[in-house]
Protein backbone atom coordinates (compact mmCIF):
# COMPACT_ATOMS: atom_id res chain seq x y z
CA UNK A 1 0.00 0.00 0.00
CA UNK A 2 1.32 3.33 -0.91
CA UNK A 3 0.58 6.20 1.57
CA UNK A 4 -1.81 9.24 -0.09
CA UNK A 5 -5.18 9.75 -1.62
CA UNK A 6 -6.92 6.88 -3.51
CA UNK A 7 -7.83 7.02 -6.81
CA UNK A 8 -9.04 5.37 -9.52
CA UNK A 9 -10.58 2.50 -7.70
CA UNK A 10 -12.47 -0.45 -9.45
CA UNK A 11 -16.00 -0.50 -9.83
CA UNK A 12 -17.85 -4.11 -10.35
CA UNK A 13 -21.35 -5.29 -10.05
CA UNK A 14 -23.25 -8.82 -9.81
CA UNK A 15 -26.78 -9.76 -7.73
CA UNK A 16 -28.03 -6.36 -6.63
CA UNK A 17 -24.56 -5.08 -5.48
CA UNK A 18 -22.28 -2.18 -6.75
CA UNK A 19 -19.01 -2.84 -5.24
CA UNK A 20 -16.21 -0.16 -5.37
CA UNK A 21 -12.92 -2.11 -4.64
CA UNK A 22 -10.42 0.54 -2.64
CA UNK A 23 -7.98 -2.17 -1.06
CA UNK A 24 -6.88 -5.16 -0.97
CA UNK A 25 -3.97 -5.50 -4.06
CA UNK A 26 -1.51 -5.64 -1.22
CA UNK A 27 -2.22 -8.82 0.43
CA UNK A 28 -3.01 -7.24 3.46
CA UNK A 29 -6.39 -5.94 4.65
CA UNK A 30 -9.21 -5.60 1.53
CA UNK A 31 -11.32 -2.56 1.97
CA UNK A 32 -14.64 -2.40 -0.64
CA UNK A 33 -17.73 0.06 -0.93
CA UNK A 34 -20.95 -1.41 -1.18
CA UNK A 35 -24.05 -0.61 -2.67
CA UNK A 36 -27.00 -2.88 -2.04
CA UNK A 37 -30.11 -2.55 -3.82
CA UNK A 38 -33.35 -2.87 -2.18
CA UNK A 39 -33.91 -7.28 -1.29
CA UNK A 40 -30.49 -8.04 -2.65
CA UNK A 41 -27.81 -9.06 -0.33
CA UNK A 42 -25.25 -11.96 0.56
CA UNK A 43 -27.14 -15.13 1.58
CA UNK A 44 -25.41 -16.68 4.44
CA UNK A 45 -22.30 -17.97 4.48
CA UNK A 46 -19.07 -19.01 5.73
CA UNK A 47 -15.58 -17.11 4.92
CA UNK A 48 -13.36 -19.75 6.66
CA UNK A 49 -9.81 -17.76 7.09
CA UNK A 50 -11.36 -13.99 6.70
CA UNK A 51 -12.12 -11.69 9.71
CA UNK A 52 -14.52 -8.86 8.75
CA UNK A 53 -16.00 -5.75 9.71
CA UNK A 54 -19.23 -4.49 8.13
CA UNK A 55 -19.67 -0.35 9.00
CA UNK A 56 -23.12 0.84 7.39
CA UNK A 57 -22.64 4.21 6.23
CA UNK A 58 -26.22 4.96 4.70
CA UNK A 59 -29.82 3.02 5.29
CA UNK A 60 -30.21 -0.39 6.57
CA UNK A 61 -29.45 -3.50 6.20
CA UNK A 62 -30.31 -7.07 8.21
CA UNK A 63 -27.29 -8.78 9.03
CA UNK A 64 -27.54 -12.82 9.95
CA UNK A 65 -24.23 -13.72 12.04
CA UNK A 66 -24.47 -17.19 13.61
CA UNK A 67 -27.78 -18.13 14.85
CA UNK A 68 -28.86 -14.16 15.63
CA UNK A 69 -30.66 -11.67 13.26
CA UNK A 70 -30.99 -7.72 13.21
CA UNK A 71 -31.10 -4.90 11.61
CA UNK A 72 -28.20 -2.44 11.19
CA UNK A 73 -28.53 1.00 10.65
CA UNK A 74 -26.62 4.06 9.14
CA UNK A 75 -23.19 4.81 11.67
CA UNK A 76 -23.82 1.41 12.88
CA UNK A 77 -20.80 -2.04 12.47
CA UNK A 78 -20.80 -5.27 12.40
CA UNK A 79 -17.98 -7.56 13.09
CA UNK A 80 -17.78 -11.45 12.08
CA UNK A 81 -15.06 -14.01 12.77
CA UNK A 82 -13.20 -16.17 10.27
CA UNK A 83 -15.85 -19.47 10.47
CA UNK A 84 -18.85 -17.78 11.61
CA UNK A 85 -22.12 -18.28 9.33
CA UNK A 86 -23.01 -14.26 8.24
CA UNK A 87 -25.20 -12.53 5.60
CA UNK A 88 -26.90 -9.70 4.94
CA UNK A 89 -30.21 -7.91 3.22
CA UNK A 90 -31.39 -5.00 2.24
CA UNK A 91 -35.28 -4.71 3.95
CA UNK A 92 -35.84 -1.16 2.98
CA UNK A 93 -37.07 0.50 -0.93
CA UNK A 94 -33.99 2.48 -1.07
CA UNK A 95 -30.18 1.85 -1.21
CA UNK A 96 -28.04 0.91 1.49
CA UNK A 97 -24.09 1.63 1.61
CA UNK A 98 -21.61 -0.09 3.27
CA UNK A 99 -18.24 -0.54 4.03
CA UNK A 100 -16.65 -4.09 4.29
CA UNK A 101 -12.85 -4.70 5.44
CA UNK A 102 -11.33 -7.77 5.97
CA UNK A 103 -8.19 -9.53 6.23
CA UNK A 104 -6.11 -10.97 5.03
CA UNK A 105 -6.82 -9.43 1.88
CA UNK A 106 -8.59 -11.51 -0.91
CA UNK A 107 -12.38 -10.53 -0.45
CA UNK A 108 -12.00 -8.13 -3.41
CA UNK A 109 -10.71 -10.76 -6.15
CA UNK A 110 -13.55 -12.68 -5.04
CA UNK A 111 -16.10 -9.59 -6.08
CA UNK A 112 -13.64 -9.41 -9.11
CA UNK A 113 -14.37 -12.89 -10.15
CA UNK A 114 -17.73 -13.00 -9.38
CA UNK A 115 -18.35 -9.79 -11.57
CA UNK A 116 -16.54 -11.72 -14.61
CA UNK A 117 -18.80 -14.62 -13.71
CA UNK A 118 -20.93 -15.53 -16.76
CA UNK A 119 -22.77 -18.23 -15.03
CA UNK A 120 -23.88 -19.63 -11.69
CA UNK A 121 -21.89 -22.90 -12.81
CA UNK A 122 -18.53 -20.42 -12.63
CA UNK A 123 -19.87 -18.37 -9.89
CA UNK A 124 -20.38 -21.55 -7.65
CA UNK A 125 -16.66 -22.66 -8.84
CA UNK A 126 -14.93 -19.36 -7.87
CA UNK A 127 -16.62 -19.13 -4.08
CA UNK A 128 -14.86 -22.79 -3.84
CA UNK A 129 -11.72 -20.80 -4.76
CA UNK A 130 -12.17 -18.43 -2.28
CA UNK A 131 -12.78 -20.54 0.62
CA UNK A 132 -16.60 -19.22 0.93
CA UNK A 133 -18.94 -22.16 1.71
CA UNK A 134 -22.60 -20.53 0.52
CA UNK A 135 -25.80 -22.78 1.92
CA UNK A 136 -28.65 -23.18 -0.26
CA UNK A 137 -30.82 -20.93 1.98
CA UNK A 138 -31.86 -16.99 1.28
CA UNK A 139 -30.85 -14.73 4.11
CA UNK A 140 -34.41 -13.56 5.84
CA UNK A 141 -36.37 -10.91 3.98
CA UNK A 142 -35.31 -12.55 0.48
CA UNK A 143 -37.59 -14.48 -0.59
CA UNK A 144 -36.92 -14.79 -4.42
Amino acid sequence: MKSGKIEGSDVVSFAGLTTEIIAGDDGKVTVVRMTVTPKFGAPPHISYDEDKIFLVSAGTLRFTVQDSTFDVHAGECVAVKGGDVHGFVNPEQSDAIQMLVSTPARHHDFFRAMAASQSEKHAADRRGRFGICLPLFLPPGRDS
